[in-house]
C-alpha cells in the first residue's frame, strides 16, 4: 500500500474558521448577540413566535461558543443543540437556522466506526453526531407524507428543504452522511416528479432544487475515503478516476478472507472427483495464496464481516447496523434518475402527450417515443422516452414513492401473502442491483 494511512473521523466539523487573534471578538459575540436577539423577541408582536424565536437566539449563541478546543476539535455541545432545534421544529428549524447561520454539517460515523476505530477522545463528539444524524433522519422521514399531498409552492418549499438537507450533509464525508445524503436526494425526488409532471408549474422555479446525478457521495472516491475512515486503514482506492468495480473487488476479497477465517473445515475437503475444493481454487485464483494462508485472522476480517440486512431494508431500519457493503455499493437514488429523464422530455417536447394524434395505436409510451421523434428515434431517445413515460405514468398513479416506502408496501405485500399461505410469496426481498441501498 502506498497510500497514508487516513486520519481518524473529526470529533465533530463544527468548526469556525477563527484564528486566535478573533477570540476577544468571539467572545464579545457570545455576550451581546443573544442579548440583542432576545430583545428582537421581545418585541415581536406575534406571541406565539416567541418560542420559536427563542429557539434561533439559542442557535446563535450555540454556532458561536462552539470554537475549535486546544487540538481543533469542537465540544459535542453545539451538536446538541442542533439535535434538539430539529427535535422540536423539524426541518424547519434547519431551514430557518441551519441555512441562516451556515451550520457546517458533521461527520457522522457508523455505530460500528464509534466501537470499533474511533479513538476513545472522540467517541463523545462523534457519539453526538450520530444522535444529530437519528434526529435529521427521523426529519426527513417526516417530510414524506407532506412530498405525497402537497401542491405547488407549498410543495416546492417542502422540496427545497429536504434538497437543501441533502446538498448539507453532503459536503461532510461520513458512513451517515452517505446515507442520509442518500435518503433525501431519494424523498426529494418524489415532490419534484409531481411539479415536473404539472406543467402548470413553471420549470423555472424547480430547477433549483433538481437533484442531479452524479452528486459528490456518488463518486466512487468518496465512498472509498469514507470507507479507509472507518476501517482505519487504506483499504479501498481513493484516486478521483476509481470505478466502482474497484470498490467492489477490494470488498469481494476482504468478504471471502473473512468468511474463509470462520468457514468449518469440512466444507473445505475437496471432493471425490475433485484434486482441491471450489474454496482453494478460488483462493488461488483470487489471492495466489492457499486456504490455509488466508485462514490466518486479519486485522480488518471483521471490517469485512456486515450483519444481516433487515426486511424491509429501510434507513431506519439500517441505521444503527453495520452494512458497510452497502455503502461500497451506494450509487445515485433512481427516482432522481427517473426525475432526470422527465424533465429532460419536458423541456424538449413542453407537455406530455399520452397519445399520438396521428397513430391511433400509438399511446403512453409509443406516444412519447413518436413526440421525440415522428419518423424514426435513436436508441439514446428511445430510452429517455421509457424512463419519463415510466416516471409520468407512476406519478399520474400516485406510484412515485421513496424508497423506504416502496420496500414497505413491498415487505407488507409478501407479509400478507404468506399468511393466506401463498406459495408463490417471496420470503425474501430481490436484490437490485441499482447502486439503490433497498433490497
Amino acid at each position: 500500500m502506498t497510500q497514508k494511512p487516513p486520519a481518524p473521523y473529526p470529533a465533530s466539523m463544527l468548526k469556525l474558521a477563527m484564528s486566535s487573534a478573533g477570540w476577544p471578538y468571539a467572545v464579545a459575540a457570545v455576550l451581546v448577540l443573544p442579548a440583542l436577539c432576545m430583545k428582537l423577541v421581545e418585541a415581536t408582536s406575534v406571541p406565539r413566535s416567541h418560542t420559536f424565536f427563542s429557539m434561533v437566539c439559542v442557535l446563535v449563541s450555540v454556532s458561536i461558543v462552539a470554537c475549535p478546543t486546544a487540538n481543533g476539535q469542537a465540544e459535542p455541545d453545539g451538536l446538541q443543540e442542533m439535535q434538539s432545534a430539529i427535535d422540536a421544529h423539524g426541518l424547519a428549524a434547519f431551514d430557518a437556522t441551519g441555512v441562516a447561520h451556515q451550520w457546517p454539517a458533521p461527520v457522522i460515523p457508523s455505530a460500528w466506526y464509534i466501537e470499533n476505530t474511533c479513538p476513545p477522545e472522540h467517541r463523545p463528539a462523534v457519539t453526538a453526531a450520530r444522535r444529530l444524524g437519528s434526529a435529521l433522519l427521523a426529519a426527513i422521514d417526516a417530510a414524506v407524507p407532506a412530498l405525497q399531498r402537497e401542491q405547488g409552492d407549498q410543495l416546492l418549499t417542502d422540496v427545497r428543504r429536504v434538497k437543501q438537507l441533502a446538498d448539507w450533509i453532503g459536503t461532510a464525508e461520513g458512513y451517515e452522511n452517505l446515507i442520509l445524503d442518500h435518503r433525501a436526494r431519494d424523498i426529494a425526488a418524489t415532490g419534484i416528479a409531481r411539479l415536473v409532471a404539472n406543467l402548470d408549474f413553471p420549470l423555472s422555479q424547480l430547477t433549483p432544487w433538481i437533484p442531479h446525478c452524479p452528486g459528490p457521495s456518488d463518486v466512487p472516491a468518496t465512498r472509498a475515503r469514507v470507507l479507509n475512515q472507518e476501517a482505519g486503514a487504506p483499504l479501498f482506492p481513493t484516486d478521483q478516476s476509481t470505478l466502482r468495480t474497484a470498490l467492489e473487488e477490494v470488498w469481494r476479497k476482504g468478504a471471502f478472507k473473512a468468511a474463509l477465517v470462520d468457514l468449518p473445515p469440512a466444507l473445505l475437503t475437496p471432493g471425490p472427483d475433485q484434486q482441491a475444493s471450489p474454496y482453494e481454487q478460488f483462493a488461488q485464483t483470487m489471492f495466489g495464496k492457499s486456504v490455509s494462508e488466508l485462514r490466518q485472522p486479519g486485522p480488518y476480517d471483521r471490517f469485512f464481516k456486515d450483519d444481516k440486512r433487515p426486511h424491509p431494508a429501510t434507513t431506519r431500519a439500517l441505521w444503527n447496523g453495520k452494512y458497510h457493503e452497502l455503502v461500497e455499493g451506494l450509487g445515485c437514488p433512481p427516482n432522481v434518475q427517473a426525475v432526470e429523464a422527465l424533465l429532460h422530455f419536458r423541456e424538449r417536447i413542453g407537455q406530455f402527450p399520452e397519445r399520438n394524434p396521428l397513430d391511433a395505436f400509438a399511446k403512453n409510451e409509443a406516444a412519447f417515443r413518436d413526440a421525440l421523434n415522428p419518423h424514426g428515434i435513436s436508441q439514446e431517445d428511445s430510452l429517455l422516452a421509457g424512463a419519463a413515460w415510466a416516471a409520468y405514468d407512476a406519478v399520474k398513479k400516485g406510484a412515485f414513492v421513496d424508497e423506504d416506502s416502496r420496500a414497505t408496501a413491498v415487505a407488507a405485500t409478501q407479509l400478507a401473502q404468506r399468511r393466506r399461505g401463498d406459495p408463490t410469496a417471496a420470503t425474501a426481498p430481490p436484490a437490485t442491483g441499482s447502486g439503490s441501498h433497498i433490497q
